[in-house]
């Protein structure tokens, strides 16, 4: 039984996935985490994503060789048509490299994905063009949310998709895009070369049927997703995020925590910031504390608001899901409030433990309340 949704991470060329591990701590609590290698790029990966390496090295071995044993030079035309043959054969070779790494995440992808699963993906450099040609080449896959960090696709890469497929093959994709990446620099001059290679982590993807949009900073809310009604079937966010390089997102988890979490939660991700920070302060409520003042505050903005990921107030929204624990609320002022402070007090704990909580069972438990249901759930389940 699948008691959690499945989320996958694939990484770039000249790395082996080290961020996947380093952000284990942060998905496994919350997910069926994969990461997804592969070996085919681990050194000289941007030389092999456009010609093999090994044989030109075998070539110039060869040329050299003659040379030095005296062999008579050739003329200029024939050494200018051995050398465009040369370079054809290696950009032959390559692309069977390409498909070689594209099938063996394809396996991994299919190993860990149920028939009929719809998961999210995040995906970094190199791993975006894998993964963008699984959701080309391969129409049963849907995805909830896709996650691109310093994305090697075409900008033209979402119509390309609509070209192939009826229907676009997630509910959202947020591609986060740095000011300041010259590995994405130059796959966008590499991009006449390799078909799907391009430089949408630097300059985002083209504007397609009004659902592409620009977004101005990690945790800035969507200003056209704001105003325009009701949510449309598939979204993709530019996200600009000023002076970040090719892989600053994995300096430290905090930045999968604040931003990546609600998106794959499909949680607007600055009123998640918001339910952080007031839960943090709202825990100081009923004890001791220079924060007291500051808590019954946060507490009352806390109550007060409608959240998005609630559809209404947390006292609706437990009411709803929640009926007889709902009631026995309305009935006991107290109960509610023991309630209510149990889950500021759950979702401070999940913080402490969201980053590093290793693989104890407790803390991951603690962890899991990080995603504001299932803190009420949590809460809940204590006090009720």
């Amino acid at each position: 039984m699948l008691d959690q949704p499945a989320l996958v991470t694939i990484h770039g060329i000249n790395s082996n996935g080290a961020w996947q591990s380093t952000l284990r701590s942060v998905f496994m609590p919350h997910f069926r985490y994969r990461a997804i290698t592969y070996p085919h790029y681990r050194w000289l990966g941007g030389t092999k994503v456009l010609v093999e390496p090994w044989f030109l090295t075998i070539i110039a071995t060869a040329v050299a060789g003659g040379l030095a044993l005296g062999l008579p030079r050739p003329g200029s035309f024939f050494a200018a048509g051995a050398i465009v043959v040369v370079a054809l054969i290696g950009h032959l070779l390559a692309a069977i490299r390409r498909r070689l790494a594209f099938v063996a995440v394809l396996r991994q992808f299919d190993e860990h994905v149920a028939v009929g699963e719809q998961p999210s993906c995040i995906a970094h450099s190199f791993g975006t063009y894998l993964f963008g040609r699984i959701l080309m080449e391969r129409p049963t896959v849907r995805c909830s949310q896709v996650i691109f960090a310093g994305s090697v696709l075409a900008r033209s890469f979402p119509s390309q998709l609509l070209r192939s497929r009826t229907l676009m093959p997630f509910d959202e994709l947020r591609n986060e895009i740095g000011s300041s990446d010259p590995v994405v620099w130059a796959a966008g001059l590499a991009r006449r070369l390799v078909r799907h290679l391009g430089n949408a982590g630097l300059r985002g993807f083209q504007p397609l049927e009004e659902r592409v949009h620009e977004v101005n900073g990690p945790g800035q809310r969507c200003p056209t997703c704001s105003t325009s009604g009701p949510p449309v079937p598939w979204a993709i966010h530019n996200v600009r995020i000023k002076a970040f390089a090719h892989s600053d997102q994995f300096i430290t988890p905090r930045h999968a925590v604040q931003y990546w979490l609600p998106a794959l939660w499909n949680i607007d991700v600055p009123e998640f910031g918001d339910w952080l920070s007031l839960c943090m302060l709202a825990s100081f409520a009923g004890r001791p504390s220079v924060h007291a003042p500051k808590a019954l505050q946060a507490e009352q903005t806390i109550l007060e608001r409608n959240w998005s990921w609630a559809g209404s107030t947390i006292e609706s929204f437990i009411g709803s899901e929640y009926p007889d624990v709902g009631k026995a609320m309305q009935e006991d002022p107290v109960q509610a409030l023991r309630v209510y402070r149990a889950i500021w007090l759950a979702v401070s704990r999940a913080c402490e433990n969201a980053e590093t909580h290793g693989d104890d069972p407790e803390k991951i438990a603690f962890a899991r309340a990080l995603d504001p249901r299932i803190a009420v759930q949590v809460a809940v389940g204590v006090v009720a």
